[in-house]
């Protein structure tokens, strides 16, 4: 396996955990009745389960698993591509002064992340051929 991939996967994973821990926090807060100041983190929530759990395992599985070319290719793209999903997260999850241009601002990186990455794997992509034929 790539170390992207592993690096990837693994990352991905700590996203679970805290998207569960977060969740875990929202429903406690709702059995005991806690404040409502406890429902700003369905957004993180929703983040760290969706894109940082979800698409990244997408991103690491598909970068191992896809057939590579004859040529070695470069990591300038996938690791790009990663550096900007996760800024996208933060940036998302942070918020700030300024919620809605931070917020879109992460977004927008997200979805550059998406793009860069299928960009990457367009050319990996090949028909499979039967070894009987």
């Amino acid at each position: 396996m790539p170390p992207l991939s592993r690096f990837l996967i693994r990352l991905s994973f700590g996203y679970l955990v805290a998207g569960t821990l977060s969740g875990a926090v929202l429903l406690a807060g709702r059995g005991v009745g806690g404040g409502a100041s406890l429902w700003q983190l369905l957004p993180v929530h929703i983040e760290f389960m969706l894109f940082g759990w979800m698409v990244q395992l997408a991103f690491g599985v598909a970068h191992w698993i896809l057939p590579r070319r004859a040529t070695r290719p470069g990591h300038r793209m996938p690791t790009g591509a990663a550096v900007l999903l996760n800024i996208g997260i933060l940036m998302v999850c942070m918020g700030g002064p300024l919620p809605g241009f931070v917020a879109a601002t992460g977004r927008t990186f997200e979805i550059a992340a998406v793009a860069l990455f299928s960009v990457h794997l367009l050319p990996r992509i090949r028909p499979f051929v039967h070894p009987e034929d």
